[in-house]
Formats: structure tokens, C-alpha cells, sequence
């Protein structure tokens, strides 16, 4: 621990992290385990999750989960993608797993969004 109490990261470690971040965006459609992702990267996975948490203020969980949530937003708002073809493309295998998740971290089904577009800081959210 440096001062403060925060973690110190290496160069090397930082680099490492930004390679898991990639990583995680260009595989959303793939099941996204930390063991998985710690063994790709030739990291041990509690060294993963103190790491990444410390450098991007986030959990790996909440990364992966936010980063699903926003291409699910893009891909049912900005190319008119159903629920079930966005659902595969960011790794869900059911609809309804992914619409439940999806309510909890929008609070709406991913049709209030379809209908017309009220995703997050457009127009029609604001009213």
C-alpha cells in the first residue's frame, strides 16, 4: 500500500488491467469468468479482482455488468436489435435473464426504450 492507504500499481500492472478491459468489451458475448479472464491475462483471480477494483473504482462483476447494460442499450436503441438478438450478442442465453437484469440496472424493460428513444439523457427520458 502506498500512501493513504491506496494500492500502488506497476506500470506493468496497469497495462495488464487496460489489456482485461479490452479484452472483456471484445468478448461481451462470451461467458466472462474471472477465472477465465485471470487465467488469459496469467493472473491469479483474487490478485485480479484487488487490482482491477483499485485501478477502474469498480468491481469486475460491475464492469462486466455495466458493460453488457450499455451494449444492450446501443444495440435495442441505436440499431434496432430485439431483445433476444442483443441478449446473444453481449452473452445472455435466455431473454428473460437478460431483461431482468436489465430492469434492475435501468428500471425499465428494454421496450420502454424501443418504442421510441428514451435511453439515458435523451429527450424523452427528461420528461
Amino acid at each position: 500500500m502506498g500512501p493513504n492507504n491506496r494500492m500502488v500499481l506497476f506500470e506493468s500492472d496497469i497495462k495488464r488491467l487496460e489489456e482485461v478491459k479490452s479484452f472483456i468489451l471484445e468478448n461481451l458475448d462470451k461467458e466472462l469468468t474471472a477465472a477465465a479472464i485471470a487465467a488469459q491475462h496469467r493472473i491469479g483471480k483474487s490478485t485480479l479482482h484487488r487490482h482491477f477494483s483499485a485501478f477502474f473504482n469498480q468491481s469486475l462483476h460491475q464492469f462486466i455488468l455495466k458493460s453488457r447494460m450499455e451494449k444492450v442499450m446501443e444495440l435495442i436503441v441505436e440499431r434496432h436489435c430485439n431483445i433476444n438478438q442483443a441478449g446473444t450478442l453481449v452473452g445472455y442465453k435466455e431473454a428473460s435473464s437478460l431483461t431482468r437484469a436489465f430492469i434492475k440496472y435501468y428500471g425499465h424493460p428494454p421496450k420502454y426504450y424501443i418504442i421510441e428513444d428514451r435511453s439515458p439523457g435523451s429527450q424523452m427520458d427528461k420528461k
